[in-house]
């Protein structure tokens, strides 16, 4: 918040999951799992936006349940529910809720969207560009997307070159929703990779500087302290 930053992801059910395979989910644990949403709902009311992220762990039942449960605190999205490799199932997980649901990272090149978009199952489009097929694919997939009035929010959590090309595409998109990044990696682990920052702004990812991405990896990675380089030909 005193960063200008409005919106925030948490996986608080991910533990949850791992107790029970994402086979079922008691009373108790959908307790314990609403809670750290409950939190910053009573904390920051509405003017923090709240993604949940769930990394396909859990079956529809109880992604049906779960859907049910947090729809009082009105999640910004559901993210990646359960297993992306059946995409029927999303539109049947759709249809028992009016909670948008956001795929998916994990889905490659424009073919792998081609399905999720006609069936309508999901009302955010998440293309991660290391994962997708690069820039040139990610724009396609947002292209597609558009054809489709939905909005696109680049997954972008895989590394500082990746941090910069997602800052880049997200200027370049008419229908960019939101461009996830992560404070922990660009406020410290990024630090002393690249040759350059890029922090939010008041909440804005700026546009990088310079020809290219902007950035290049820094060479001094290579002289510091306890660094071991190993050149074969």
């Amino acid at each position: 918040m005193e960063s200008g930053i409005r919106a925030m992801k948490i996986w608080p059910f991910d533990g949850i999951a791992h107790e029970t395979r994402g086979q079922y989910i008691t009373a108790d644990q959908m307790r314990r799992g609403i809670e750290p949403l409950r939190l910053v709902r009573e904390e920051f009311g509405d003017s923090m936006d709240i993604a949940l992220e769930f990394h396909g762990y859990w079956n529809l039942p109880s992604a049906i349940q779960i859907a049910q449960a947090v729809k009082p605190y009105s999640p910004m999205w559901l993210e990646e529910m359960v297993p992306q490799d059946n995409l029927a199932v999303y539109k049947e997980l759709s249809a028992t809720t009016n909670l948008p649901l956001c795929l998916s990272e994990r889905l490659m090149t424009r073919y792998g969207f081609r399905e999720l978009l006609e069936n309508r199952a999901a009302r955010i489009i998440m293309p991660d560009i290391s994962w997708c097929g690069g820039i040139s694919e990610a724009k396609k997939i947002a292209s597609m997307a558009e054809t489709y009035y939905l909005p696109v929010a680049p997954h972008n959590c895989g590394g500082p070159i990746l941090h910069y090309a997602s800052a880049h595409l997200a200027a370049n998109l008419t229908n960019l929703g939101i461009l996830e990044s992560v404070r922990r990696h660009y406020l410290e682990e990024y630090k002393g990779i690249v040759t350059r920052d890029l922090t939010p702004v008041n909440g804005e990812i700026p546009l990088p500087p310079g020809p290219g991405l902007g950035v290049e990896l820094d060479p001094g990675v290579f002289s510091r302290p306890g660094v071991k380089v190993d050149r074969t030909c």
